[in-house]
């Protein structure tokens, strides 16, 4: 892509492109500065991971399981803070897990919810209503139901469009809203591509398919 704009736009980027950059992913946080929404994705990927593979102990050793939860933690906390960067986010990911499974038990048990008269379930309420009137604008609607593309993408887009559109609008704000009507425009061109050619890569079909079995029951004990 670099070389198609350098053809359109000659001193936009600087060549030769290194082949590192197709591994930046692997270079620490580097991705950070050519996708930065993307390092959420991996980073909330990791966690997911770290949470069922210690969510095995809650089980039989509930207590070890939050134990482990806040070593976990504490450990990616004190990487961050001896800026030692793991690769795909794996530091951000241990430093998200306490809070991530925090999040899990105080769902499950909806203790903060509590008690009923509490004034500030006022200003979730509104904002379900005011997303309820937002929604029904088809354009709003179909970027929301698949989000992540336009998540995923819009990063790039901006990477090529940025030094592309600054070489012929020099006003901040004409750059500013002709980035977001380019972008915008791209995203929702591409998103149908996206839906038909890889689906399983923006979460409208199973990667991998898993058999379950339907069979089995879970017994609560009082």
């Amino acid at each position: 892509m670099k070389y198609i704009v350098w053809k359109i736009a000659p001193g936009v980027f600087q060549l030769p492109v290194s082949w590192n950059e197709l591994l930046v992913v692997f270079h620490g946080h580097d991705l950070i500065k050519f996708n930065p929404p993307i390092w959420f994705l991996l980073a909330l990927f990791n966690c997911n991971i770290l949470f069922y593979l210690i969510h095995f102990l809650r089980e039989k050793h509930l207590p070890v399981m939050f134990a482990v939860t806040i070593l976990i933690g504490c450990a990616g906390f004190y990487l961050g803070k001896l800026q030692i960067e793991l690769p795909l986010y794996i530091d951000v990911s241990m430093t998200a897990l306490p809070f991530y499974v925090a999040g899990f038990w105080i769902r499950r048990y909806n203790f903060f919810l509590y008690p009923s008269h509490r004034f500030d379930k006022l200003i979730p309420f509104f904002v379900v209503l005011l997303c309820k009137k937002v929604k029904k604008i088809k354009v709003v609607s179909y970027l929301g139901r698949y989000s992540i593309i336009t998540l995923s993408i819009h990063g790039p887009i901006l990477h090529f469009l940025g030094p592309l559109v600054s070489r012929y609008i020099h006003n901040s704000w004409a750059q500013a809203s002709a980035l977001l009507l380019i972008t915008l425009s791209i995203c929702l061109l591409l998103t149908p591509v996206f839906l038909k050619v890889i689906p399983q890569m923006v979460a409208q079909k199973d990667l991998l398919k898993v058999k379950q079995d339907h069979t089995k029951k879970t017994v609560y004990e009082d």
